[in-house]
């Protein structure tokens, strides 16, 4: 065997072993910043909305796409979610209603948008190994970001917390690909309820972008046969969403050009970030292409084969940037300068900007 066959084959051990110890995300106060593991924010201290946060909305899902009832109106007890794994839908038992949640969420989503003229509605979504403490403090940081640069622009925000597991990346990598998928066909059955005169914009770091996509157009699982096919059945029970007016904007997107390929108008455009240097994204020697593709965030071939047909995206090169975070992404200069402008512009056709600086 080759020395590289050699590398290539003990990290898969490496991987596969490392898979078993991932943790599924709670959604408690658990889990915040080293020498802080417990914080004062929870989801279920929080809620779905808030009078204190009248623009700030927050949705959850777990490992398996399942939407969390609000829990100031339906408290899950932890030690029965810990006993089933994490599962909401076994934990809250037959009444288990996904879509009539999700249409009552978008339902207050619409209310809170009415009296507003030209309130955006700013989707925002995490990647994988955030518990959220993290998450609702970068998501904080996004929120004051738009302030920043938009300081006459309405906005309301949908955070999306996903469980995108907990421990290494390598043993969270596996399990939350295939969680940001179904998570993805959970809140396509949130958008789907959005009113269409109200703009939707989304900003993702990492794996995040995967989820965005399953949810606005139909992505493959590309995960084994039969979960496959039951992720096929629930698209067709549950169409993309028809509304018109949806930008995605992408930082470092952790999934394969083959998942964009498969868009086919859903969306007016997409903005993503590609960095060659990125040190999470590039499996280090490997292929960004193995064990599940995170390539089109690090690859500028793939970042080019996804620009083509004529696809509404703005590709922008961030290899300046040697870190892997989405707090740092957000206070990147290029981010105000840039990302935002292309995302947010009031055209509606945007130039495609060309890969071809990315062939260093």
């Amino acid at each position: 065997m080759k020395k590289k066959e050699m590398l290539s084959a003990l990290v898969l051990l490496v991987v596969c072993g490392a898979g078993c110890t991932a943790a599924s995300v709670r959604f408690t106060r658990e889990g915040g910043y080293p020498g802080l593991p417990r914080t004062d924010e929870s989801y279920p201290s929080d809620g779905f909305h808030s009078a204190a946060d009248s623009s700030v909305f927050r949705v959850a899902f777990d490992g398996c796409g399942h939407i969390y009832p609000d829990p100031k109106e339906q408290e899950l007890d932890e030690n029965r979610l810990a006993a089933r794994r994490s599962c909401v839908a076994r934990c809250v038992g037959e009444d288990y209603d996904s879509k009539g949640i999700a249409a009552r969420f978008a339902e207050r989503i619409n209310a809170a948008c009415a009296g507003a003229q030209e309130r955006t509605l700013v989707i925002l979504v995490h990647g994988i190994c955030n518990p959220y403490p993290v998450a609702r403090r970068t998501f904080e940081l996004a929120r004051m970001r738009l302030a920043q640069r938009y300081p006459n622009q309405e906005f309301a925000f949908l955070e999306v917390y996903w469980d995108g597991k907990l421990g290494s990346p390598l043993g969270a990598w596996g399990a939350a690909r295939r969680a940001s998928k179904w998570a993805g066909l959970g809140l396509r059955a949130l958008v789907t309820g959005i009113d269409e005169r109200i703009a939707i914009r989304a900003i993702s770091h990492s794996r995040g972008a995967a989820l965005l996509a399953s949810a606005i157009w139909n992505v493959q699982l590309l995960e084994e046969p039969a979960e496959n096919e039951r992720f096929a059945a629930l698209q067709r029970d549950l169409p993309p969403p028809s509304h018109p007016s949806i930008r995605l904007g992408w930082l470092v997107p952790a999934m394969p050009e083959t998942d964009v390929e498969s868009m086919r108008g859903e969306c007016q455009r997409i903005v993503m970030t590609v960095n060659e240097n990125d040190p999470a994204l590039g499996k280090g020697f490997l292929p960004a292409s193995m064990f599940g593709s995170s390539a089109l965030g690090c690859d500028p071939a793939a970042a080019r084969r996804a620009l083509g047909e004529g696809r509404p995206v703005v590709c922008l090169d961030s290899s300046h940037s040697a870190e892997h975070d989405f707090k740092d992404a957000l206070m990147e200069r290029s981010f105000m300068a840039e990302f935002l402008p292309a995302l947010m512009g009031a055209d509606e056709s945007p130039t495609t900007q060309s890969a071809a600086s990315f062939s260093r």
